[in-house]
């Protein structure tokens, strides 16, 4: 019998019996080939490493799976939540505009990601509008207005991971991954409302050739680069979600982004019974080429776009989103816009609003004049997953 090891490198396309096991893996995705038996599923008795999790690794050689760190080892479903083959019950007319209008079924999710910018760095630390011992309490009102159920943060080093659930206390729970690089460590958090969810499995990648090691930063960058991952169930429905923060590097070739995309779709992959949202700063414009790769339409999709075809047929809102993401503590005319929402092409998601956070923020109470958050914008997104009608018509992608 086939046993592969962590990393060991294998022949792709693996071609075997249906039947064989892989009985001694640490890979997940290897460990998602095979039932509870280690038997293979795929009734060819061929599994084609090079192309698991989508269209975007298409490297040859062996492939590298990203780690899991489930809590309850919680390995996902067959069935995939949101297309229109796993939901025969529910109404699957494409073009059904009349049933969106009045739509307003599935659970409601807010959704935010901002870039915190660092909080010890000791130039900021000089000016009332820059340091970071200002700014978070900026956050904390923000986070109160806007009242998001889940959010994406990145560019948090010590000074976050530490105050972000003093600040916050027990009304959200906070999962964290560093980068791990001795120069800059910052990590990538996200915080759910502990209310609203039950946290089921969490895990984290570099972006990278090798995306179960932080070192050597992949892809020629100066620093490792990651995405962490939390899968959640809603307490109330039941409908789980794999939420990932990430933070980008810069200069990515075609070939590196489709390849790092392809690590994205394999989570996913192994996660098929939640509704994937990919949040971050990806340090591409919108209007980039290395977007177009990113967002193929196929194993990722930005909401961005999703919410501007639904508002030009009336059933989303889109706000301000004209000066983009990327402030550097100014308010400028622009569209440096960065920071997105991404997620997989599933039939059964709406999009409801979908905006750029502008606000200057003082806080009266603790004598912090109006100023930024961060050098960033937040994002915010409001959408209605595991909904009783198909959006599939904004999700086709030419």
């Amino acid at each position: 019998l086939p046993k592969f090891q962590k990393d060991q490198e294998i022949e792709v396309p693996y071609t075997g019996e249906a039947g064989d096991k892989i009985i001694e893996t640490d890979d997940p995705v290897l460990a998602g080939l095979c039932d509870e038996n280690g038997n293979l599923l795929d009734g060819s008795g061929k599994v084609d490493l090079n192309n698991l999790g989508g269209s975007g690794n298409s490297g040859g050689g062996s492939t590298t799976t990203p780690d899991s760190d489930d809590d309850d080892n919680d390995s996902g479903s067959t069935q995939t939540p949101g297309n229109d083959a796993d939901d025969d019950d529910k109404d699957d007319d494409v073009d059904n505009t009349a049933a969106m209008k009045a739509d307003q079924s599935g659970t409601k999710v807010r959704l935010m990601t901002q870039n915190l910018r660092k909080g010890n760095d000791a130039d900021d630390a000089k000016n009332p509008n820059t340091a970071a011992a200002n700014r978070i309490y900026r956050f904390e009102k923000l986070v109160n207005k806007y009242d998001p159920d889940i959010i994406a943060a990145q560019e948090c080093d010590s000074f976050w991971v530490e105050n972000l659930p003093q600040v916050f206390g027990q009304t959200y729970t906070m999962s964290h991954k560093y980068r791990e690089s001795s120069g800059s460590n910052e990590a990538c958090v996200i915080l759910y409302k502990t209310e609203k969810y039950k946290q089921l499995a969490k895990g984290h990648f570099w972006l990278s050739e090798t995306p179960n090691q932080a070192m050597p930063a992949g892809f020629g960058q100066s620093y490792p680069r990651l995405a962490h991952w939390v899968k959640l169930e809603d307490k109330a429905t039941g409908d789980k979600l794999l939420v990932f923060s990430t933070h980008f590097g810069f200069g990515y070739t075609k070939d590196q982004m489709a390849y790092i995309r392809g690590l994205f779709a394999q989570v996913c992959k192994q996660h098929t019974d939640a509704y994937p949202f990919i949040m971050g700063d990806y340090n591409f414009s919108y209007d980039s080429e290395n977007h177009a790769v990113l967002n193929d339409g196929k194993d990722l999709l930005n909401t961005l776009d999703i919410a501007k075809e639904m508002t030009e047929d009336g059933h989303c809102e889109l706000g301000d989103i004209r000066r983009g993401t990327n402030n550097a503590f100014e308010h400028v005319d622009g569209n440096n816009m960065i920071d997105f929402i991404f997620t997989q092409p599933r039939n059964r998601i709406a999009v409801d609003y979908y905006t750029i956070l502008y606000d200057l923020i003082a806080v009266d109470e603790k004598s912090i004049l109006e100023g930024f958050v961060s050098d960033h914008f937040a994002v915010l997104s409001d959408v209605r997953i595991n909904t009783d009608i198909s959006y599939e018509k904004y999700y086709k992608k030419d």
